[in-house]
């Protein structure tokens, strides 16, 4: 039988504002998006019953038609015309349901390796086509890198690298359902953010200026349900980050820090009271 190991990695959103509601239910968002170093691996293996079978070290996450690696198998078949089965193990570091597009980037890594293994050769192109009506976050985990998405987060326009820059990942255990999150959303609390601001300083490589123009507008939903967030923003400032927000739907908190000796310092101060956390930087393709 064939196999295929395929490492799926993580993001955080340096800022994220929602434009409006579409007719379909999505909506149209504005965000800077960030590949992180924080990844899944997974190992996939032709099957020969004809099912799939998903199995994974996190009880958390579900195994059946509920996980995007399923949907990502059902219409792969489906557009493919072939009938076969996989086997495929998720091996989790990414926290689920956290706002760091871990269920999605299983799905662009699933769509990877199948289009691999079943040698359909698929350009990008058409697994992003397939990918965006899976999950919104789904074209951007098959891109990486650093990107300004646009439309539900699958048109793409290149920015400046803002790769190797030290990050602390803190969540408090507390997953966040992202449909939910965008129900409750109101866009009257939408307030003035300029993006073109943390583009500037992206392009200056100016880690201080990126810092202090992060913004989320989805934190105004989850901290209303979350109170740890605030918290733990403020240990992560208080404790030498240059600035800290939630990333995506939540409820994942990251602080930027402009060197390692200062990481290290706000995680032997933090790894106490919040022991979830993961020490990363940012990456590129």
């Amino acid at each position: 039988m064939e196999s295929i190991k395929i490492s799926s990695y993580g993001k955080i959103n340096l800022a994220l504002d929602v434009i409006n509601k579409r007719n379909d239910g999505y909506h149209n968002i504005s965000t800077v998006m960030q590949e992180i170093s924080l990844k899944d691996d997974l190992t996939i293996i032709d099957n020969e019953n004809k099912k799939l079978v998903i199995t994974s070290n996190n009880e958390e996450m579900p195994l059946d038609e509920r996980n995007l690696v399923y949907k990502v198998w059902e219409e792969l078949k489906k557009i493919s015309g072939l009938d076969k089965g996989a086997h495929v193990h998720i091996y989790k570091r990414i926290p689920v349901a956290a706002g760091l597009a871990g269920g999605s980037s299983n799905a662009a890594a699933m769509l990877k390796g199948l289009n691999s293994l079943w040698k359909l050769d698929y350009p990008v192109e058409k697994l992003e086509e397939i990918g965006k009506t899976i999950g919104a976050d789904i074209p951007f985990c098959l891109r990486g890198g650093t990107l300004l998405a646009t439309g539900i987060g699958d048109q793409f326009k290149p920015i400046p690298s803002f790769q190797d820059v030290y990050v602390l990942l803190v969540n408090p255990n507390i997953p966040m359902d992202t449909k939910y999150v965008y129900g409750k959303l109101d866009l009257r609390d939408r307030k003035d953010f300029n993006m073109d601001l943390i583009l500037q300083e992206m392009g200056k490589r100016d880690i201080l200026g990126v810092a202090q123009n992060l913004y989320n507008l989805l934190e105004v939903i989850v901290t209303k349900e979350v109170e740890e967030i605030e918290e733990i923003k403020g240990e992560l400032t208080k404790n030498k980050a240059l600035g800290s927000l939630m990333s995506g739907s939540g409820t994942t908190v990251f602080g930027l820090f402009k060197n390692e000796t200062d990481l290290n310092f706000s995680y032997e101060k933090m790894k106490e009271k919040y022991p979830n956390y993961r020490i990363i930087k940012t990456k590129t393709r």
